[in-house]
């Protein structure tokens, strides 16, 4: 069943890469970028659970991936604020 829930998830972040990233291409809103970045490792992670990688290279370098995923997203929200833009 696990494996599933990886195939769903991987499928759907694909599936918000695909969104985010024609949606940027429209209105070159960066948000849309960020998102479509984060959710391209977020895909990259559930690819190397669904390929055994997370059993070979271990759960800490998925971890950091994910973590990473976030971080853009934080990003991308902080840059993009009205409050950033106030600050500068």
């Amino acid at each position: 069943m696990a494996m599933v829930i990886e195939f769903v998830n991987f499928f759907l972040a694909l599936v918000v890469v695909a969104m985010a990233y024609m949606e940027y291409k429209t209105t070159k809103d960066k948000m849309f970028l960020y998102i479509a970045n984060a959710f391209a490792f977020f895909g990259v992670t559930h690819l190397a659970i669904i390929l055994g990688l997370g059993l070979l290279i271990g759960e800490l370098p998925i971890i950091a991936v994910r973590i990473l995923a976030y971080l853009v997203v934080i990003w991308g929200i902080y840059t993009q604020s009205k409050i950033y833009k106030i600050i500068r």
